[in-house]
């Protein structure tokens, strides 16, 4: 999902620059994302990722078609508070219906780790069933909801600073 997104964002005129990381595989390393890490020249990385659909952790339930998945909490510590209220008042706003998870979502920590950088960041992700298998299933609404969230995002981001 995060292809179709990410150009979909770019057609959407945003005044800010991106970086734009395309990485895969992070079951075996995050592959690309060492040398992505060393290119990055903002200060906010936003993660987009995948999460099961229907899981039962700590009375969290995502299922698919009831909107994206925002991390409030990562293992890892890389989640900003500041941009957490943010994407949250956002969704609010936009009428964004959105589900949260706390848990952990590998890869973000290599990529700000290796940054060497304090960077804020928060991940997003879409509920998918069948999650790394050869057919994942997911929500079209999730996918256009998400996508609407970050471009509300992309486009705050534009007047303030997260860190």
């Amino acid at each position: 999902w995060g292809c179709e997104t990410i150009i979909n964002i770019i057609k959407s005129n945003t005044a800010c620059s991106l970086d734009i990381i395309f990485a895969a595989q992070h079951q075996i390393n995050s592959r690309g994302m060492s040398i992505a890490a060393q290119n990055i020249t903002s200060d906010t990385i936003v993660f987009l990722d995948a999460v099961p659909a229907k899981i039962w952790m700590e009375n969290t339930h995502i299922i698919s078609g009831n909107g994206p998945v925002i991390v409030k909490h990562n293992n890892n510590g890389v989640i900003s508070q500041n941009i957490l209220k943010k994407i949250c008042s956002l969704a609010e706003e936009e009428k964004i219906k959105v589900q949260f998870f706390s848990g952990d979502i590998t890869g973000p920590d290599k990529v700000i780790k290796e940054t060497g950088k304090n960077l804020a960041s928060f991940i997003l992700c879409i509920p998918v069933k069948y999650i790394d298998s050869t057919s994942q299933v997911c929500s079209k609404n999730d996918i256009k909801s998400a996508e609407k969230l970050l471009v509300a995002f992309i486009k705050d981001y534009a007047k303030e600073c997260f860190i």
